[in-house]
């Protein structure tokens, strides 16, 4: 599949799509984890092509618009003028509140404090509230944290053009232009996701034994039991799994230590439709049992048995 979107990526001839359509949808349907591995791809292409477009000018406290380091290096200048101004303010206070007798400020004597004392108080924590509770120095962790998003947004960068160096060794990611590139095989997802066509309904052994064959049960799901009876149940199961599993692994991507296991995440949510699917069958055919149970009805070898477990079915 990686092969495709490689070829697609770069100018092709134009028949070629026409040509690799009936590969690329037997993989689609044949191999449902990979459709999700390329979607991830993409999606995780694209959210790296829009993070380069982050790193323009920005505001700072007049409005202006400059460099990021420009606008950090100004606003800790401020930071350091700021600080060293309430320094020289707190030594000038120095030596009426650095040598006070710690009695001074038990509770019974700050409640016989007169009325110029707190007057000057006041006006001594005013002053020193005005010069470090500035609007223009609550800048610093905006700036702060656009930096941290530049730093996330670069080594997103280059972790998909480190996974295109990998796979295309050809590429040539150190000359051609990072933005391009993303775009190029971003493109080429998408046309081998186009040529995969839509989501398709899983044959009705999906819910068990393709998922061996696909990697996703690692082999320990198996039910070769399932018979017509049940395949109005295999379709609704497989129809839940082909509708909701880009939106559950969407989820699973929001879980920082799966982010880049894709085969794990295709295994947990395959897993759990195989056993929601084996707990319903294995409920279904106990309610059978009691029913035939209360019924007395217990030989499964005449048409009438046959025709009141399809009936409770």
């Amino acid at each position: 599949m990686w092969h495709l979107v490689k070829l697609f990526s770069n100018p092709h001839e134009t028949g070629l799509r026409q040509r690799c359509m009936k590969l690329a949808q037997a993989i689609g349907v044949w191999q449902p984890t990979l459709r999700d591995s390329l979607l991830a791809r993409r999606k995780q292409l694209d959210q790296a092509i829009q993070g380069l477009g982050v790193h323009g000018l920005t505001a700072d406290q007049t409005g202006s618009l400059i460099s990021l380091h420009v606008a950090l290096k100004n606003e800790l200048q401020r930071h350091i003028d700021t600080y060293k101004t309430a320094i020289h303010k707190l030594e000038e206070l120095s030596p009426v509140t650095a040598h006070q007798d710690p009695a001074q400020s038990s509770h019974q004597r700050l409640l016989a404090i007169g009325y110029g004392d707190i007057q000057q108080r006041l006006i001594d924590n005013k002053t020193l509230l005005t010069m470090l509770d500035k609007p223009a120095l609550k800048q610093l962790a905006q700036l702060v944290e656009n930096l941290s998003q530049r730093v996330q947004n670069d080594k997103e960068v280059l972790f998909c053009v480190g996974q295109i160096r990998r796979t295309d060794a050809t590429a040539n990611t150190e000359e051609r232009p990072a933005a391009g590139l993303l775009m190029n095989y971003s493109r080429g997802c998408d046309t081998v996701l186009g040529l995969m066509g839509p989501i398709a309904t899983l044959p009705p052994s999906s819910p068990t034994s393709n998922g061996c064959s696909s990697g996703g049960s690692d082999g320990y799901h198996s039910d070769s039991d399932i018979d017509e009876t049940n395949s109005e149940l295999v379709r609704q199961y497989s129809v839940m799994y082909s509708k909701n599993r880009i939106d559950t692994l969407d989820s699973l991507n929001s879980l920082p230590q799966l982010k880049h296991a894709h085969q794990l995440k295709a295994k947990i949510l395959f897993s759990i439709i195989v056993l929601a699917f084996r707990a319903c069958h294995g409920l279904k055919e106990r309610k059978v049992l009691e029913v035939r149970r209360t019924l007395y009805v217990l030989d499964a070898n005449d048409e009438a048995t046959a025709s009141l477990d399809r009936a409770v079915r």
